[in-house]
């Protein structure tokens, strides 16, 4: 896989489920007093980012020689060990400071256990009446903070490995940066480039 690859395949997935995210910002403020809040619609954002959750990493699994990953504990087996301080790492957003977020901190495969918000993702997908109100903002942020990260991590992998110069997808998120990531800029005939 290169880089051309994956923004065709899974950044352009990504972007678009941002963008529903944040549409929903019309109507639930992105405020750490709204985190309870829950809907039909961050439910169908929930089992969205989570089925593309999974995807990424069953594919991070193959990129690496390990087709037989098939559940949350056997991905981070492989993926924690290869992508080194994704647990550690913060999100920010963009345009409000006051909230940081860890969403991999407790994913762990030698005491075996899974995000959150993936916990709730597989709650709703499996027993939605009794798990509508998991559906949540917080939730939802967590799972797309855990996505953006991952495919973060995916692609300076892969543009690594194949030398290439972009490490960063071709289109940048509105909404996350990862912190302390540094930036250099590279000059292009066509103008600068951020890279991390």
């Amino acid at each position: 896989m290169d880089s051309k690859i994956f923004n065709l395949l899974y950044w352009q997935h990504y972007i678009i489920l941002e963008e529903d995210f944040k549409h929903t910002r019309r109507y639930v403020e992105l405020n750490s007093d709204n985190f309870e809040t829950y809907s039909v619609e961050y439910t169908k954002l929930l089992q969205s980012i989570g089925s593309e959750f999974d995807v990424i990493c069953k594919e991070i699994c193959k990129y690496y020689g390990y087709n037989n990953k098939q559940n949350i504990i056997g991905y981070a087996d492989v993926i924690i060990p290869k992508f080194t301080g994704i647990k550690e790492s913060k999100v920010l957003i963009r345009d409000n400071d006051s909230i940081v977020l860890e969403p991999l901190k407790e994913w762990n495969y030698n005491k075996p256990n899974s995000p959150g918000w993936w916990k709730v993702y597989n709650k709703i997908k499996h027993d939605r009446s009794n798990n509508f109100k998991k559906a949540n903002l917080y939730n939802v942020l967590m799972g797309l903070t855990s996505l953006f990260l991952i495919e973060m991590y995916f692609i300076y992998e892969i543009a690594t490995k194949n030398n290439e110069k972009m490490k960063i997808p071709n289109t940048s998120s509105l909404l996350f940066e990862i912190k302390d990531w540094k930036v250099n800029q590279i000059s292009l005939p066509r103008g600068i480039l951020l890279e991390y």
